[in-house]
């Protein structure tokens, strides 16, 4: 009898082939939904619900029903769909994705309760129920601006955390990955809702966030690569696929280049007034962002700690 261990599995050595692009699509849709959630909390807890545009309200609403939907790649990616119900038949809090599992069935909810707060005056008597269960919820819907905050900001995190919690991948095993994926996701979130908004002071707003927000994100890459070069030979290793190694052109191009390098450039000629108002921007920062998770998605498997 021949018995495969999990070392010598050829879906595990020499590297990990066993996520792909519905993984990645996970990530970034969660992230975008996280940074929507967090924003539109912040926008509410620091201007008030009367600040609030209608595209920021209808955004909470949006960005809850995402985060479910996103789920559906990583039940893409299940071989046998059923394994999905392990995840909620038992407590073990030392499980990232157990307790992620039963942290992603939280989120929506809060986030459709505090988004139904805060368009329940636009609703019309047709909606009947809903309308009477948006009043009642008025009361509390401070409460539920900072539920959606925490739900916003584990979301963010977790998509990280998701990763970094693998040992065996030098190149997720960082702590720096989860707070990269949440300012990432911040970013492309308010992205997304520059896209959408129809306010030009809301616009201009949205994108002096993502310039910052851009900036800290370059210098967490950067401290994560610099962090890489000066540890363990397994994480020195996995920097250099992005330095002469097979992921070397996919990560400045569409990372760096088009996703962080030229967006930056672009938002700070719009805010000075050097351009014209474009989409462009946002489209590359939304592009980058799904580009980070899917090349760190596939390089981390190509990482390995040496024999």
């Amino acid at each position: 009898m021949e018995i495969t261990s999990t070392k010598h599995n050829p879906m595990v050595s020499p590297h990990l082939d066993v996520w792909g692009w519905d993984v990645a699509l996970y990530l970034f849709f969660s992230g975008l939904a996280a940074g929507v959630l967090i924003i539109a909390a912040i926008q509410y807890l620091y201007y008030g619900e009367r600040k609030m545009s209608p595209m920021a309200r209808y955004a909470v609403i949006a960005a809850s029903i995402i985060v479910p939907l996103a789920m559906l790649g990583l039940l893409h990616d299940l071989a046998n769909k059923a394994n999905i119900l392990a995840f909620y038949e038992y407590w073990n809090f030392t499980s990232t994705m157990a307790v992620g599992a039963r942290a992603l069935l939280i989120i929506p909810p809060v986030g459709l309760l505090f988004g139904l707060t805060l368009i329940n005056e636009g609703l019309s008597e047709r909606w009947g129920r809903l309308k009477v269960l948006g009043s009642w919820l008025k009361k509390y819907e401070p409460i539920l601006a900072r539920l959606t905050l925490v739900c916003g900001l584990f979301l963010g995190t977790y998509t990280g955390i998701l990763l970094s919690a693998n040992f065996g991948r030098p190149l997720w095993n960082t702590a720096l990955l989860p707070v990269l994926f949440l300012v990432s996701g911040l970013s492309t979130g308010a992205a997304a809702m520059t896209l959408l908004s129809k306010d030009e002071a809301e616009r201009t707003l949205l994108t002096k966030l993502d310039i910052n927000l851009i900036v800290a994100e370059m210098g967490l890459l950067f401290l994560m690569l610099l962090s890489f070069a000066l540890t363990t030979r397994a994480q020195h290793d996995a920097l250099s696929l992005f330095l002469g190694g097979g992921f070397t052109a996919s990560f400045w191009v569409f990372i760096v280049g088009a996703g962080l390098v030229a967006p930056l450039f672009l938002e700070q000629l719009q805010i000075r007034g050097k351009v014209m108002e474009t989409v462009v921007p946002s489209i590359m920062v939304l592009i980058g962002g799904l580009a980070l998770r899917v090349i760190i998605v596939m390089a981390g498997q190509a990482s390995m700690i040496p024999n």
